[in-house]
């Protein structure tokens, strides 16, 4: 992790985006000691886990803590983090992305701003094929509650 951090001290930032460097930046803070710690505590998580697994085919959470939140009109600009919001909106996909659990996220409904609300579904270790047919499932079971983004993109449609 340090000789990561300070390789990209010595490139140019132009090439990375105001969140990458932010995280690099938090990322150089952290010691040898404190990464192998941190290890340790995902080997514990990761026991608690798949204890979990042993009786259960997935996890369900909602996919965020929060509801989507104004943004300031100079955030991208000025690379403003909310780290407030940012904590509660990642609450629910640490555990995955900290153990490299296989996830996957279904809209469920809407709130009362008509923002999206997701449904999320954590696997056990090469559970992706259940996690798509419980998504799927939801899916089905949502659709006519569900809306289509204003913006979107039919990534298997046959049109070119």
């Amino acid at each position: 992790m340090d000789l990561c951090v300070r390789a990209w001290k010595l490139r140019d930032k132009s090439e990375i985006g105001w969140d990458v460097r932010i995280a690099l930046s938090a990322y150089g803070s952290f010691s040898s000691r404190a990464y192998l710690n941190a290890q340790r505590i995902r080997n514990r998580q990761m026991y608690f886990h798949n204890k979990i697994f042993e009786t259960a085919d997935a996890i369900v959470t909602p996919m965020t803590g929060v509801t989507a939140y104004a943004l300031q009109d100079d955030a991208l600009r000025t690379g403003e983090l909310d780290y407030i919001n940012a904590a509660a909106i990642s609450r629910y996909s640490i555990a995955g992305n900290f153990l490299g659990l296989p996830a996957i996220t279904v809209t469920v409904g809407y709130d009362r701003g008509g923002l999206p609300v997701g449904l999320q579904f954590i696997g056990r270790p090469w559970a992706e094929a259940t996690l798509l047919h419980l998504a799927y499932a939801m899916q089905e079971a949502c659709s006519k509650s569900c809306r289509k983004p204003m913006v979107s993109f039919d990534l298997l449609s046959k049109k070119e």
